[in-house]
């Protein structure tokens, strides 16, 4: 189910990009390879920082996001409960967002493909998760760049939580 989704998804996303190549687009430029690249380690910052509100402020007002474990949110407030969930569900879990591995700009839009890692449990016995990430980016009209979809799932399934300890009688 996940793996149709982002296949429709990168269907779509090269759809649009095909459509948004012709007539007159601004050039893409290695400063917007900067700033867009700026939007993933913002993004890192925030999240691993705790901060839900700053991680929804890297998205545009109409993003979507989809990550592979939850249902989809969509504006920059579901966003923001969505990540302060995940947080919640997982505290002290830091992530480290690759740089992509594959990348298309043109105009005001940018595509990025890469990895994931994230390390939970404790520093005794960590666990780390890799996963992978598919984001539009688009630059607004006010030049800053901004998340608006973004795809993420883990490459395997998340390990199950340990059972509570039987009650005391």
């Amino acid at each position: 189910m996940r793996s149709t989704r982002i296949a429709a998804l990168t269907f779509a996303l090269a759809s649009l990009a095909a459509c948004q190549q012709g007539g007159n687009q601004p050039a893409f430029t290695s400063a917007d390879s900067l700033a867009v690249d700026s939007v993933r380690l913002a993004w890192q910052t925030a999240y691993n920082a705790g901060d839900a509100a700053a991680v929804a402020a890297l998205y545009d007002s109409m993003a979507v996001n989809m990550p592979g474990d939850a249902p989809s949110q969509t504006g920059r407030e579901a966003i923001r409960a969505g990540i302060a969930a995940q947080l919640a569900a997982m505290p002290h879990a830091p992530i480290e967002i690759g740089a992509a591995a594959h990348f298309n700009g043109f105009g005001t839009t940018a595509i990025v493909v890469g990895p994931f890692h994230v390390t939970t449990g404790d520093s005794a016995h960590p666990t780390r998760l890799d996963g992978k990430y598919l984001v539009v980016v688009k630059r607004g009209q006010d030049g800053k760049w901004r998340l608006r979809y973004d795809a993420s799932s883990f490459d395997a399934p998340m390990p199950a939580s340990p059972p509570p300890p039987p009650a005391r009688h």
